[in-house]
């Protein structure tokens, strides 16, 4: 009698964190329950695997009555074709809520009529992928492979600023582990810049490597295609590339920014991920050029991060707002951002939706945070970077907080954590707070220093050479 039952309820079965039945009789719940893990071990017969970027640690089964059976966890689904299919992705009509238990709840209608069971897993880690094996044996303040730390200055002016910054953070982590530290510039330093000499003596034996990275906004103008140069002429009211120079504003929406901040801000949502000068890495730590440390960390972030094997671990959330940007959000992604909240293990819970396209949409924190290059540089969020930037070139409205924000919470929510929920406090200053947080407002950062270094910080108290930061 059961195995009748099943093959009656199977197609309708739906997972909503528990079994729903067409017929909600006990005894068929009952039933349906003994059945199931002997029904997935023997009478399942494996005929094709997913396939597809937004696809996350879970198989396809298919049974004797054409019902399909996804075992894990999904975003979307890409079906391999039958014989006579045509290849498709098969579209729902859903609510997703993708939680640290790495499962979705979802009412789920197949518009292609396939009947569908979803059997969640518990286990984070994405089968058949080595890179992604549990770290367990990752121990903090050890160097970790493919570690870099990453930071950007306009030019030369503002090495003062960065001697200040990689000094700080020598005393509060990098002694430890000397991981190589990438500085990104628009302007050419020379090697033989005193500051830049400084700088890598404090830095000793951690490598510094200068990357300029443009070709000259002249250039970078020509490069763009008609319609996207066109339009930047005309937000910037000039009728040539040859009147454009980094200190030029250029308007949007009524309002004007100059250019040289907007080209970091492209930089870093975009052109970063796949930059040839770090290919060799895997795991990024970014951190604002005018965010200091003032404290010696005594938690390893890095580590910590390729332990829990995150694509994101951040300091602050949240921080902006975007809500302009969910129609580019469903465009990319089949669905809006509804809603991210942080879990109390620092994990973030977030909702997907068809019908929330007006919703708020809240962006982290981007002066500071640890990235998995590796999830940066998949086609699906690389194609997320371009579409947000489309054809507005060095625009303002969306940025480097949107473009890291978006792909890690509706890809993988699961591994993008929050420190301070996971319980890690860094003491970070930045724009007068620390940790970027609206109720730890600490005033000028050479007041800060003053009264707190030397009983705070006394590793770095008298070592560097404090002048930025009023």
């Amino acid at each position: 009698m059961c195995c009748d039952v099943i093959d009656h309820y199977i197609p309708f079965i739906l997972l909503l964190n528990q079994f729903v039945f067409v017929k909600p009789d006990w005894a068929t719940l009952e039933c349906l329950l003994i059945f199931s893990i002997t029904f997935v071990k023997l009478q399942l017969k494996v005929l094709e695997q997913v396939q597809g970027d937004n696809v996350l640690d879970h198989e396809i089964f298919n049974l004797k009555n054409d019902t399909e059976i996804i075992v894990g966890t999904a975003i979307s689904v890409i079906r391999t074709p039958h014989s006579g299919e045509s290849k498709s992705k098969s579209s729902f009509s859903s609510t997703l809520t993708r939680n640290n238990d790495n499962k979705e709840s979802s009412t789920t209608v197949d518009q292609n009529n396939t009947n569908y069971l979803l059997i969640p897993t518990n286990n984070i880690t994405i089968k058949n992928n080595e890179s992604h094996n549990n770290h367990e044996d990752v121990i903090e303040f050890q160097r970790q492979e493919g570690g870099v730390i990453v930071t950007k200055v306009h030019g030369p002016h503002q090495l003062a600023l960065l001697k200040q910054s990689l000094c700080l953070l020598r005393y509060a982590y990098n002694s430890r582990v000397n991981y190589d530290i990438v500085l990104f510039t628009t302007l050419p330093i020379g090697d033989n810049e005193t500051l830049l000499v400084d700088i890598r003596n404090i830095l000793k034996p951690a490598i510094i490597t200068v990357v300029l990275d443009n070709i000259g906004i002249v250039n970078e103008i020509h490069k763009l295609s008609p319609i996207r140069r066109q339009k930047f002429l005309q937000r910037c009211n000039v009728t040539s590339p040859d009147q454009i120079t980094w200190d030029s504003v250029c308007y949007e929406e009524g309002f004007g920014s100059r250019i040289s901040y907007n080209w970091q801000a492209e930089f870093r949502s975009w052109h970063i991920w796949r930059h040839q000068s770090l290919q060799r890495y895997r795991y990024m730590m970014w951190l604002d050029t005018d965010a200091f440390c003032t404290q010696k960390w005594d938690r390893d972030p890095i580590a910590i991060a390729v332990k829990n094997q995150m694509v994101i671990y951040f300091d602050n959330y949240p921080q902006g707002r975007a809500k302009a940007a969910q129609s580019k959000v469903k465009e990319v992604f089949g669905k809006y951002l509804c809603g991210a909240r942080k879990l109390p293990n620092g994990q973030m819970s977030t909702t997907l939706d068809d019908t929330c396209g007006g919703s708020q949409l809240w962006t982290l924190h981007g002066f500071f945070h640890i990235t998995d290059l590796d999830f940066f540089r998949q086609e699906q969020v690389i194609h997320w970077a371009e579409t947000m930037i489309g054809d507005c070139f060095l625009c303002r409205q969306f940025d480097d907080q949107l473009a890291v924000t978006v792909p890690t919470f509706v890809l993988a929510p699961e591994r993008s954590w929050d420190m301070y929920k996971s319980g890690v406090e860094l003491k970070i200053f930045h724009n007068n707070k620390i940790d970027g947080k609206r109720n730890k407002k600490a005033g000028g950062f050479l007041n800060y220093w003053n009264d707190n270094a030397e009983r705070q910080f006394p590793e770095a108290w008298n070592k560097c050479e404090i002048t930025e930061g009023s």
